[in-house]
């Protein structure tokens, strides 16, 4: 047999075909797996940019409770301290709503309701 007719054998071709089959699919295999680690990296830098922002908002948080003032600010304003010679207003939500009352609203002494608008309000 000469080398042109071992190149041109039937087997010869089956077996260089399985070959590239099997690299083709080793190849996509690869391809995948190329893209997952890169969208796994893409994820893991978009943490590291939320981790550095945090990072900096408690060296910023850090930084201001060092200073004495904003400390005191902070326990006058979550606490409702207030110094010698201040005024608080404390001002209330109406009850069953999300709306703060104001001076301006009509109470109950300024105009007496009708029945009907003091019916619906009971089914509110």
């Amino acid at each position: 047999m000469s080398m042109r007719e071992r190149l041109s054998s039937r087997w010869l071709t089956v077996l260089l075909m399985v070959l590239v089959l099997f690299l083709v699919r080793e190849v996509v295999g690869v391809l995948q797996r190329v893209r997952q680690v890169r969208g796994e990296a893409e994820r893991l830098a978009e943490r590291m940019t939320d981790l550095e922002r945090d990072i900096d908002r408690r060296r910023v948080l850090l930084e201001r409770m060092q200073d004495s003032s904003w400390m005191t600010y902070q326990a006058r304003l979550r606490l409702n301290y207030k110094l010698p010679g201040e005024h608080v207003v404390v001002v209330y939500k109406k009850e069953k709503s999300d709306i703060i009352a104001s001076a301006a609203d009509e109470g109950p002494t300024l105009r007496k309701r009708s029945w009907w608008s003091r019916l619906t309000d009971w089914f509110r």
